[in-house]
């Protein structure tokens, strides 16, 4: 019982926390998409923008690496190329993921073109949400600014399905699937195989890849100590997450254990459910998270000025 108020509290704090986040990434859903007025939302993606902001103030201070660029979505129309169409990767992680799994040459050659049919599929349905709320967020942000004058500047929140069409963070999440599955198999201290919910790195991502603005190379070294702080929280909650699935009526063997990859993982819930248990850790790092937070900050109002500066000049 006494549980229920501290985890209301962290939930509350949870919610200010990604609400806060997701206002700053709307000028970079603007510039790399061309959406005024659109805001990424889940925990899952937005959540990670300070981690993605520290990322890229990091490697844009090393030599030679910072000069490295990938970026389909620019690139792919002015420099045709088979690696600039998702379809591709698609085909090329399904070819390795098969091969991985021991599957027949049948089920390799399946999986490359159910996985090449949904990057296919998916942009197309990320691009016609996309156009529609943009509409959709226009009208809302007018009708609420006329009711309440005082706020300006609004931005309609969605899901990262809105976002699914840009090239870079399709060919981002895509690469990184192969990459969670070796990473997990030779991690010391992983108990987590990564299958089901890979395709969630698509989405998990997004909000690094428009940090990054569009560089898929940036994208993937972020992405990479991610998906091992991944792996390590998911195997660390599994047996918190097994317990709570048989209290709620799942079935399965008792000597399973169960636990979710990306969501199970995610290193912001993770810090929040270890400072409300009071691990002194995760206190401690306070001081760099506020510090990361003071850098999205920075980067949020540089963001703001250059997509004016554009549109000065347009």
């Amino acid at each position: 019982n006494s549980s229920f108020p501290i985890a209301l509290a962290a939930t509350a704090l949870i919610a200010i926390y990604t609400i806060k986040l997701s206002e700053w990434t709307a000028p970079e859903v603007e510039r790399e998409v061309g959406i005024k007025g659109l805001a990424v939302s889940p925990l899952s993606s937005t959540g990670l923008l300070p981690y993605a902001v520290g990322v890229n103030w990091l490697i844009n201070r090393i030599p030679g690496l910072r000069k490295l660029d990938y970026n389909p979505h620019k690139h792919g129309d002015d420099k045709p190329s088979m690696l600039s169409e998702p379809m591709v990767i698609g085909i090329i992680v399904g070819l390795l993921l098969g091969i991985a799994a021991g599957y027949s040459v049948k089920l390799v050659l399946e999986l490359s073109v159910h996985i090449a049919a949904v990057m296919f599929i998916l942009p197309k349905c990320g691009s016609l949400i996309g156009e529609g709320m943009g509409n959709v967020s226009a009208k809302l942000r007018e009708r609420i600014q006329n009711r309440f004058p005082g706020r300006s500047g609004l931005s309609v929140a969605l899901d990262a399905g809105a976002v699914m069409h840009h090239k870079s963070i399709l060919t981002t999440g895509l690469i990184l699937m192969p990459i969670s599955v070796l990473i997990a198999l030779f991690l010391p201290g992983n108990g987590t195989l990564p299958i089901g919910d890979l395709p969630s790195l698509i989405s998990q991502v997004s909000v690094i890849v428009l940090i990054s603005r569009g560089n898929v190379i940036r994208s993937v070294i972020a992405g990479i100590p991610l998906v091992i702080g991944y792996l390590l929280i998911a195997t660390r909650l599994a047996p918190m997450i097994t317990r709570l699935s048989h209290e709620v009526g799942a079935s399965f063997p008792a000597d399973t254990q169960i636990t979710a990859f990306t969501d199970g993982g995610n290193p912001v819930r993770f810090w929040f459910l270890e400072m409300f248990k009071g691990n002194w850790i995760a206190f401690a790092i306070i001081p760099v998270v506020a510090l990361l937070y003071y850098i999205s900050y920075r980067n949020y109002q540089s963001s703001l000025k250059e997509n004016l500066q554009n549109q000065q000049q347009s």
